[in-house]
């Protein structure tokens, strides 16, 4: 499951268009959660008994945390920083590029790696 959710997250990557409008840009990563949601990648269930919901993204984040890994490794030997400045700087990127309120998108314009 977790391999399909890597796919999913880059397939909405490959649509991303910084040309559209930043408001269209939530509508792809929208499209993105509704097809994690189908696939089972996220999971909530309900025990009456206990009055307890449970949230199960675990897919989810271990398909995320292969394909992070694996694109700040490929950024780490192409331009010889260290694992710990590019990891920096992906931070800088997730924090100018997404409002801190609600997690969506801010801008829709490419960082730069």
């Amino acid at each position: 499951m977790g391999r399909l959710a890597a796919h999913v997250l880059l397939d909405a990557v490959a649509t991303f268009d910084s040309s559209r409008p930043d408001d269209d840009a939530g509508e792809v990563l929208d499209l993105a959660v509704a097809r994690l949601g189908e696939m089972g990648c996220v999971t909530a269930t309900f025990d009456d008994a206990t009055d307890t919901a449970t949230v199960d993204a675990s897919p989810l984040v271990g398909g995320t945390a292969v394909l992070i890994n694996a694109l700040v490794q490929r950024i780490v030997s192409l331009t010889g920083r260290s694992r710990e400045e590019v990891m920096h700087q992906k931070r800088e990127i997730i924090d100018q590029s997404i409002s801190r309120g609600d997690g969506r998108l801010v801008s829709n314009s490419p960082p730069t790696i």
